[in-house]
């Protein structure tokens, strides 16, 4: 039993020995070594050059040896200072690699998703950051600028936007093309993606214009499919009777996805509606446009608030392919304008 307990004790003492004279050890009390060093070298210094030396100025040896034992004290004051100025440079050094640990800590902290949720000023928080970002331009503008950009650019009520969105026209004449009635069929196919399973409730609209809506010469067909299952749209009544209007607000619930497909053909005058617009209400992430058309349609495609063009793929007598890569913001979207060259 007290072989055992002579054991753990040598044990405990070699564990001793080892953490005192490790690396980390020596490390950490180097300073403190030097620093003790220095103060007790300039103890001897002071005490020599105050108190010792002018005491024995009558004796002999000193005399004799006066240049070799200030030389020899000059020294002495030297390593102290040495030691004393890098036991101080390395305790400051330590204290600003121990600030910098901690100011990181303490961004980690304040910049953390979930304390910002739960902080009032975010939106002054948001400015501030922003101003810096692009540097206090605009000074004059800035406040409007940066209002614009939080009230209609960030999605703060819609918690869906549209991926992969790719939508296929194809315009033909109907008859005379001189008649200039027109066929214009539409089919998009995209997906909404939501944040969660909660219910949303997704608006669906188009129009066009006509003089006569109830002539023979104006038809719409509509065709809307979510995950396959067939929506049915009826036409809105509005004070402009020249404007028919299609319009459906769709519930959806309990998926994060939903594939969407919409077919439009319609008839109608190109006399009365001769351009394309299009605004999505939604973030879409990637647009690509396949537009056909008759030889005797000349187009012009421009842009309707985007951040950048879009890249026009193929560009021929007949067809016309325009993509987008990157994000379309809700009130964006693109605009084309037709001319009938009449032979």
């Amino acid at each position: 039993m007290c072989k055992k307990r002579n054991n753990n004790r040598d044990k405990r003492e070699e564990q001793l020995q080892r953490k005192m004279f490790s690396h980390e050890t020596f490390q950490t009390g180097a300073g403190w070594i030097a620093l003790l060093i220095g103060i007790v070298l300039y103890i001897v210094y002071y005490a020599c050059v105050g108190l010792f030396l002018p005491n024995m100025v009558e004796c002999e040896w000193i005399s004799l040896h006066q240049h070799g034992i200030e030389v020899g004290l000059s020294v002495v004051e030297k390593i102290a200072d040495v030691l004393v100025i890098g036991a101080v440079l390395g305790y400051l050094s330590s204290a600003a690699q121990f600030l910098n640990i901690f100011k990181k800590d303490l961004e980690s902290v304040i910049l953390n998703h979930e304390f910002l949720k739960k902080r009032n000023d975010i939106a002054e928080i948001w400015e501030t950051i922003t101003t810096v970002l692009f540097q206090s331009r605009f000074h004059k503008i800035s406040k409007g600028l940066l209002a614009l950009i939080r009230d209609n650019y960030f999605p703060k009520n819609k918690s869906i936007y549209y991926d992969g969105y790719t939508s296929n026209v194809v315009m033909q004449w109907i008859g005379d093309p001189k008649e200039e009635l027109i066929e214009v069929t539409t089919e998009n196919k995209y997906t909404i993606v939501s944040e969660n399973t909660d219910e949303i409730n997704v608006p669906w609209t188009t129009w066009t214009r006509c003089n006569n809506p109830d002539s023979g010469n104006y038809s719409v067909e509509h065709t809307l499919e979510i995950d396959g299952q067939i929506i049915e749209i009826k036409p809105q009544e509005g004070d402009d009777k020249k404007e028919k209007k299609y319009e459906v607000m769709i519930p959806l619930r309990g998926k994060e996805k939903y594939k969407v497909r919409s077919f439009l053909r319609k008839k109608y005058s190109f006399k009365e509606d001769f351009y394309r617009a299009y605004t999505f209400s939604y973030i879409v992430n990637g647009f690509v446009l396949s537009l056909t058309h008759p030889t005797d349609l000349k187009l012009e495609m421009i842009e309707r608030g985007t951040c950048k063009q879009f890249d026009i793929i193929s560009n021929t007598n007949t067809t016309l392919v325009a993509k987008y890569d990157g994000l379309i913001l809700p009130h964006q979207g693109y605009a084309i304008a037709f001319k009938h060259e009449l032979e």
